[in-house]
């Protein structure tokens, strides 16, 4: 039985039975339909129907939906390679839209501001933060989140702008390849210098995006003084304004336990001090299972990718404004846009696997295991991801720095922020301070100065060309049913 058939009764004893022992591929079924089409309007209300029909099972006997949701994302289930991924996929959602109790792990008090790596918690639910723009969007400004305060002056603390989480599979998979590749000139490098009896210095690069220069020593060590945009250990990280967490599930999980106080049990396991430990009791026990979390993971990486769409009349058939358009293309390139933004980066692979604390997740297919429209194999054999992003730190100078470090980074070394969806995802920047297009440009100095200089220097029209182009950078339309 399929998920969606067995949710639409809202039965446990459904749910837990989700798509027990279909291993054959075909039988998990596809994803839902999205857009604007007759089928997605009835997707988007029966997904309505049962947020209400949730609301009642709640009122009921609450606890439900993470009842359900641990019987169908659960453990051993998942061990055993016995939940289609779109089962998870839908499970997921649920869990994303849940707004969780006290009985859940959910503090009774919240404070706007957090405190340190505790964490607020400041709100309930996902979707109280990401729904600008469409499911699992952005956040407006007074959603902001104050990391690292004292918990009572956002003052002591660093305003942090929800981002969209469309597209995020496809970003894992894009650091990950990158990830490897850094990882494979390391040891070839470190296999010619012990060879040799002599110092190797190696360019690093991945995806056309470098990452400085490392100098391997005669006896394999590396000398890193030269790397730049990325860590030591030359892992990718492409999620978080600094790029703290290299995964989703690592992502999601340090998010419950910050923002709503709830604790994932892979944050209890004996490897999961990262980067920058959260501040966890000993005595504390596990509220979110790493099923439910790899629910989460999988929902959150079935989104569909932003893309870009050429200006449109009312009815959505009609280009206008092309020449306009057209212009600000090629001006994003020359003003010096696209030296951070990087429109376009290759993925040799469509395959994701996420995993949290000791279980792993189903291998996800994001060319077919994601809502439409889905990734689309090229004639040479890549996939091409029009991300406008080269996943890499950027010092943008003074005026935007961080109070605190965070995760060891700089304060004002940030991510390159992908830029499709765009249009769907104001305010812009890293604390969200900037409610246009235009005041995002304006605060970008150090590594971004130049671009900033020459957009300064553009006439007025060439200005409204390159802003209409940025403006195509969009979310799929499709149908939402409040």
């Amino acid at each position: 039985m399929r998920l969606r058939a067995a949710l639409a009764t809202m039965s446990v004893a459904a749910l837990a039975a989700g798509c027990q022992q279909h291993r054959v591929e075909q039988r998990c079924g596809s994803y839902p339909v999205m857009g604007l089409s007759l089928d997605a309007t009835t997707e988007s209300y029966r997904r309505a129907a049962m947020r209400h029909e949730l609301r009642l099972q709640e009122a009921l006997a609450p606890g439900f939906t993470l009842r359900a949701a641990a019987a169908t994302a659960d453990d051993k289930r998942l061990a055993r390679n016995e939940v289609c991924a779109v089962d998870l996929y839908e499970t997921g959602r649920l869990i994303f839209e849940h707004a969780f109790t006290p009985a859940e792990g959910a503090s009774a008090v919240r404070h706007r501001v957090q405190r340190g790596r505790r964490g607020g918690p400041e709100t309930t639910s996902c979707t109280s933060c990401h729904w600008r723009g469409g499911p699992a969007g952005a956040g407006s400004i007074v959603d902001d989140s104050y990391l690292l305060g004292d918990h009572d002056r956002i003052s002591s603390a660093d305003a942090r702008n929800p981002p969209s989480l469309a597209g995020a599979g496809l970003v894992q998979a894009l650091a990950s390849e990158m990830s490897a590749e850094l990882a494979a000139q390391r040891e070839h490098a470190v296999a010619r210098a012990r060879s040799s009896g002599q110092a190797v210095d190696v360019a690093l690069q991945a995806k056309g995006v470098a990452f400085g220069t490392v100098t391997i020593t005669a006896q394999g060590r590396m000398l890193r003084s030269k790397l730049e945009g990325i860590d030591p250990d030359l892992v990718v990280r492409p999620f978080g304004w600094k790029g703290t967490a290299a995964t989703i599930p690592e992502f999601i999980a340090e998010a419950t336990m910050l923002h709503f106080g709830v604790l994932p049990a892979s944050l209890l396991a004996p490897d999961a001090a990262g980067r920058q430990p959260l501040d966890i009791e000993s005595t504390e026990k596990a509220e979110l299972t790493n099923g439910q979390v790899i629910a989460l993971s999988v929902y959150v990486a079935g989104l569909a990718a932003p893309t870009t769409i050429a200006p449109l009349d009312a009815s959505g058939q009609t280009t206008v404004l092309a020449d306009a358009y057209v212009r600000g293309r090629r001006l994003f390139e020359t003003v010096g846009c696209s030296s951070c933004h990087q429109p376009r980066l290759p993925l040799r692979s469509p395959m994701l696997t996420l995993s949290a604390g000791s279980v792993r997740g189903p291998r996800l297919d994001l060319s077919r295991d994601t809502e439409s429209p889905q990734l689309v194999r090229t004639v040479d054999g890549v996939y091409y991801v029009d991300l406008y992003s080269d996943l890499k730190r950027h010092d943008l100078g003074a005026g935007v720095e961080s109070k605190h470090v965070q995760g060891g980074i700089a304060p004002r070394l940030y991510l390159t922020r992908p830029l499709w969806g765009l249009a769907d995802s104001a305010p812009y920047f890293h604390d969200g301070s900037a409610a246009t297009v235009d005041a995002a440009i304006a605060r970008h100095n150090g590594e971004a100065g130049l671009a900033h200089d020459n957009w300064d220097d553009l006439s007025l029209d060439d200005r409204n060309a390159l802003r209409l182009f940025l403006l195509s950078l969009r979310r799929p339309p499709g149908v939402q049913i409040p």
